[in-house]
């Protein structure tokens, strides 16, 4: 059997994951959890950022045809500078689909709107001044590789100041189509309170086939400041990505899945600090967007989760509780993520 994985050990049945992963609370995080008003600014900011994403990405691949303001301060000198750091595995996977995308009028509304540029509009330099909302610009950091955490419990609950979110487990309800092994690839973002954001880096998270699942103990992927904003209550979030890779391709795809995370990442940061909760539903869509218009229509889809924490005695001590994502769907396939969180002093 191959259950090649760098941290989880793939288990033809494991009746406590088995039922920690069906049980009925489910967490999802993305624009149906917001109000109307925040729903139609995340709606804006996910499209304003598609388009410095998309600017960026062409301006990697072809900058004579797509120039970027020669203010390094702009929006889409930053996004340009970002993609020029990308791993060049991951922007000539991306080139052919970007190419493609003037083929392709329905993608192509569904990132920049009815209403939106077209990739004509695209080509010269001064993006920002045709953008509408107003951006803020915090910093985005980028988190190590994942490794184990050793937790300690604080003394008391006044001294929790900050979060850990803790990978336990992925399930493969149903592998993707066509049948066979499918290695995935695990990365995402994070969004804090203040609408700062930090991108986890892809990992190998092994090899699934129908009613595997793998347990990772509990594998750090990332921590949350509690510091950032005044009192409670505050929200914290974040978004799984899921990448399938074939066993000749794991370097493009954990390529892909952090290029993707840190353009993403780095855009929606510019409008985070100002609405997080829209920023953070944003990139779910912006994501899933980018991931169907230049490489897969029908590849895994990101999952946001949302944390609100009322006091700092949330969960009555360091450790909550148990939970899992609803069905993360693609090619046929069906996934879900176990994961909890831990409060740290």
């Amino acid at each position: 059997m191959n259950t090649h994985s760098s941290f989880g050990q793939n288990t033809e049945i494991n009746a406590e994951l088995q039922a920690e992963l069906q049980a009925p609370v489910v967490e999802a995080f993305g624009p149906e959890q917001l109000d109307a008003r925040e729903r139609a600014q995340s709606d804006r900011i996910a499209r304003e950022a598609a388009a410095l994403c998309l600017k960026a990405l062409l301006h990697r691949v072809d900058p004579q045809r797509h120039p970027v303001s020669a203010d390094p301060t702009s929006l889409e000198a930053r996004a340009a500078a970002c993609a020029a750091t990308l791993p060049a595995l991951a922007v000539a996977r991306l080139a052919p689909g970007l190419k493609a995308l003037s083929r392709r009028p329905t993608q192509l509304r569904r990132l920049l709107g009815e209403q939106g540029p077209s990739l004509a509009d695209l080509r010269p330099a001064g993006l920002d001044a045709r953008l509408d909302l107003r951006p803020s610009l915090p910093a985005l950091r980028t988190l190590p590789a994942p490794s184990r955490l050793a937790r300690a419990t604080p003394r008391s609950a006044t001294q929790f100041t900050r979060c850990h979110l803790l990978l336990r487990a992925i399930h493969c309800v149903r592998e993707t189509q066509p049948a066979g092994w499918d290695e995935i690839i695990f990365g995402g973002l994070r969004i804090g309170a203040s609408g700062n954001v930090a991108v986890m880096r892809g990992f190998d998270a092994g090899d699934f086939r129908t009613g595997h699942y793998a347990s990772y103990g509990e594998l750090f992927l990332g921590q949350y400041s509690l510091r950032t904003t005044p009192g409670y209550p505050k929200s914290l979030y974040a978004i799984f990505q899921l990448v399938e890779s074939d066993s000749n391709d794991a370097a493009v795809a954990r390529a892909l899945t952090d290029a993707l995370s840190s353009l993403v990442g780095l855009v929606v940061s510019f409008f985070a600090t100002a609405a997080a909760g829209a920023a953070a539903a944003a990139a779910v869509t912006l994501i899933g967007n980018l991931i169907g218009a230049l490489i897969d229509e029908d590849a895994l889809r990101p999952y946001g989760i949302r944390l609100t924490l009322n006091s700092q005695n949330q969960f009555g001590g360091a450790v909550g509780p148990k939970q899992h994502t609803g069905n993360i769907t693609g090619h046929g396939g069906i996934y879900r993520i176990g994961y909890r969180w831990v409060l740290g002093a």
